[in-house]
């Protein structure tokens, strides 16, 4: 149960904290678009703008602004604003500044462990929600540079072509609660730009028809998302692998096993049951009985090599260089069985076909 008391002295606490940067004047200079802006005594000033722009719409900026600087006046006397004087002062202002504040000042105070309790959460997690839609730029050639263009079109044939982004916010939805906003360009796919912004909140899903890793932070959120993933699948009739499934340190000794690789303190290498399948199906190739020319076996080994090595190509560097010493000690076996010997492949056999022999 949330108590009215701790969320006024909560509120009261978020305004201070904003009240802080608005008055500093490092952080006007980091989000002006040029060092003389907002120096003069001009209306409205950078606090005066910045506390408008957080209460009122874009729409309803020009028939509010005297009212609010009615509010904000000590007596009846307020600063004269003319019609054009929110354009221009917008036009100086950087949206960095709405992400300082929100990153700093919000969103650190009301996800801070000081008033984590009073965040209110679905069965334990946040639920958060990403919305996505397209919107036309100003038709500019550095934007269209930026964001790209699109070619206009209607029934009677082609217009005139325009820049166009999507802008996608990621919100808190159970706390009516903005974390995050992107413009990007609007080629981009719309679930690759949620993911990006989810995984930045906290946890990212990586999925493969019914496999799935989700990485998260901390332990006690990845023991949270676990239950939550367990609820869900249980609702479905379905059970989670036993063995598989697990909270993993990613960072520490031991790592997992995902998609043929294993992952382990930022690196990833195949998996031993990956290398085994290998080695067996070279095993399988290279018999020392057999009677085909040496061009045909390394011809069909290389196909299952090559195969192998596009989809492992993102290993450590030091993956490829023990496989290589397997193939050769194989094709030397093969070989030197046909000079009615018997070999495992190293010592004279090495001698008598060096690593060089087989680039030819």
């Amino acid at each position: 149960m949330r108590n009215d008391l701790s969320l006024k002295s909560r509120a009261l606490t978020l305004i201070a904290r904003l009240r802080q940067p608005l008055l500093d004047p490092a952080f006007w200079s980091r989000h002006r678009r040029h060092e003389r802006d907002f120096t003069r005594e001009c209306v409205p000033t950078f606090p005066v703008l910045m506390l408008l722009l957080l209460q009122k719409s874009l729409k309803s900026l020009q028939p509010h602004g005297h009212e609010f600087l009615d509010q904000l006046a000590a007596g009846p006397a307020r600063p004269k604003l003319s019609g054009g004087a929110l354009t221009h002062a917008r036009a100086k202002l950087r949206a960095s500044a709405f992400v300082e504040l929100n990153t700093a000042a919000v969103l650190a105070r009301v996800y801070g462990s000081e008033h984590a309790a009073l965040v209110q959460r679905w069965q334990g997690h946040r639920l958060l929600g990403v919305d996505s839609s397209l919107v036309r730029l100003p038709s500019r050639a550095a934007v269209g540079k930026v964001f790209g263009w699109v070619q206009g079109a209607n029934h009677h044939g082609p217009l005139e072509r325009y820049p166009q982004a999507r802008v996608s916010a990621l919100g808190d939805l159970l706390n009516q609660m903005g974390l995050e906003g992107r413009l990007s360009a609007s080629t981009g796919a719309e679930t690759e730009l949620a993911h990006q912004q989810l995984a930045k909140a906290g946890w990212a899903m990586v999925r493969y028809a019914d496999d799935f890793v989700i990485l998260c932070r901390s332990q006690a959120e990845a023991q949270n998302t676990l239950a939550a993933v367990r609820a869900w699948v249980s609702e479905a009739g379905l059970t989670l692998h036993p063995a598989k499934t697990r909270v993993v340190d990613a960072s520490a000794p031991g790592g997992f096993d995902f998609l043929g690789y294993h992952f382990e303190r930022g690196m990833k290498w195949p998996r031993e049951k990956s290398l085994k399948q290998l080695k067996d199906r070279v095993r399988a190739k290279t018999p020392r009985l057999d009677g085909r020319s040496l061009a045909v076996i390394v011809t069909e080994v290389n196909r299952t090599l090559r195969g192998w090595y596009e989809y492992f190509q993102h290993s450590k560097a030091n993956v490829f260089g023990p496989v290589d010493g397997y193939v050769r000690r194989r094709l030397r076996r093969l070989l030197q069985k046909r000079r009615g010997r018997t070999s495992q492949g190293l010592g004279a056999a090495h001698q008598r076909w060096p690593n060089a022999w087989f680039a030819h």
